[in-house]
């Protein structure tokens, strides 16, 4: 299993919803991506797959929706795996709830989440919605960082 890119048309794909618990395999292979980048969190799309499915910590989070948000927001430093190396501030709420099916498909409903993981929540669940922190700054600023992604690809660094 291999990690999708920044400007992969993928990522830009909304994923679908899944009828039953998630592949074990893709699980693990999501885990696996994931501890070789040292990521906070993951989508399967961030991998090629269009399932609504994304690792936070060592949590899974099958379907899972945003039911509210407080008005209180919090600017974090923020970066992707499909994006190495460039950071950005991105501002978010501070609290969410969410509503989520766990890797055995059982329900959890209106879980709040604070701080880092509110935080981590929010990037993944817009990458299932075809959504990236790059989407929320200056087109001169994603301009940049393509040039400096492409520049990576051609010495090889990325693939």
């Amino acid at each position: 299993m291999k990690l999708v890119y920044w400007p992969s048309p993928i990522l830009k794909k909304v994923s679908e919803n899944l009828a039953a618990a998630p592949d074990p395999e893709l699980l693990a292979g999501m885990r696996a991506v994931m501890r070789t980048h040292n990521g906070a969190g993951l989508s399967a799309v961030q991998v090629g797959v269009l399932q609504r499915v994304l690792l936070a910590g060592d949590q899974v989070f099958v379907n899972p929706v945003i039911v509210s948000r407080s008005d209180e927001k919090v600017n974090r430093t923020e970066g992707c795996l499909s994006v190495p190396g460039f950071y950005e501030y991105v501002l978010r709420h501070q609290h969410i709830f969410v509503t989520y099916r766990d890797e055995k498909f059982e329900l959890h409903e209106n879980v709040r989440f604070d701080g880092h993981m509110a935080h981590v929540l929010q990037h993944e669940i817009e990458h299932l919605d075809g959504k990236m922190y790059l989407d929320r700054l200056t087109s001169a600023r994603r301009s940049q960082i393509l040039g400096n992604i492409q520049a990576l690809r051609r010495a090889g660094r990325l693939k």
